[in-house]
């Protein structure tokens, strides 16, 4: 493939679908037909350059510098709905069923501005599709950035927060009676989300046990360290977890709230060079 920074791309169809999220509209693609070297997805967020949508490296042979397609498609009209649970219905009708698990984010004032939606395939893997509100109503796509923390008015008068990936890891922990949070958007979007609420707390970070989870980890470590006053951050390590565990994971192994809050004491705070 030549070495220039420019690339060709080409919208994606019903014969040659999005080698990312695997649908055969609104992304665009780039390289031999059939073997994709990038994709211009739409809808997953990557850490590439960003335009209207994600760049996603496929192949090694794809330049190391590059940038979105350099003429933008005609944008489809965005549908908007009165309220979430209309864009939610829509959503149903396409994926056959309601969503298995559904999570509202809301601002400062306990008023709902955004909700992940979540369906589970028969093999484990899963579909993901957020809603966020807007002035003229509700539309099928992330919150604008900077994102609000998950259960952004509990954290005001926490002392203690559990930073966990994911909604489902928080929503665990909350179950002990504990204040938990998370940001929206998957591992690789912590830096999406507005961090500050969690200013002069302790801060316990529980990290899934693999790559991207201790990567998250770390970036919400970097992100808070700016704030003063500063929080007190703990990455807390569970015990025995799987490859790719989480902090549910856990629990369903035995694991209690009791044990949980001794791991938090013995734990040390973290140091972060900036």
């Amino acid at each position: 493939m030549s070495n220039s920074t420019t690339a060709e791309w080409r919208e994606v169809s019903r014969s040659e679908e999005c080698p990312v999220c695997h649908k055969p509209d609104w992304c665009t693609i780039t390289g031999p037909e059939g073997n994709a070297s990038a994709a211009y997805c739409m809808r997953i967020e990557s850490n590439l350059p960003k335009g209207e949508g994600w760049i996603h490296k496929l192949r090694d042979d794809h330049p190391s510098e590059w940038r979105p397609p350099a003429k933008s498609r005609p944008t489809k009209p965005k549908p908007t709905f009165t309220t979430a649970n209309d864009a939610a219905k829509t959503l149903a009708k396409q994926f056959g069923r309601p969503a298995d698990q559904r999570w509202t984010y809301r601002d400062h004032n306990g008023q709902a501005v955004g909700v992940v939606l979540r369906w589970n395939k028969p093999d484990g893997s899963k579909e993901i599709r957020p809603l966020s509100r807007h002035a003229d109503g509700w539309r099928i796509e992330s919150m604008p950035t900077p994102r609000p923390l998950y259960h952004l008015p509990d954290l005001h008068a926490a002392e203690l927060v559990v930073v966990c990936e994911g909604e489902k890891s928080a929503d665990a922990v909350r179950s002990l009676g504990m204040t938990a949070t998370t940001s929206a958007g998957g591992s690789s979007a912590a830096k999406h989300s507005d961090w500050s609420p969690l200013a002069g707390k302790h801060v316990v970070i529980l990290p899934d046990n693999d790559g991207p989870g201790r990567k998250y980890a770390n970036d919400i470590l970097q992100l808070v360290s700016k704030f003063n006053p500063a929080p007190v951050v703990k990455k807390v390590v569970l015990p025995d977890l799987p490859e790719a565990g989480d902090v549910v994971d856990w629990l369903a192994a035995g694991g209690t709230v009791e044990e949980l809050q001794r791991l938090i004491v013995a734990g040390e705070a973290e140091e972060v060079v900036v």
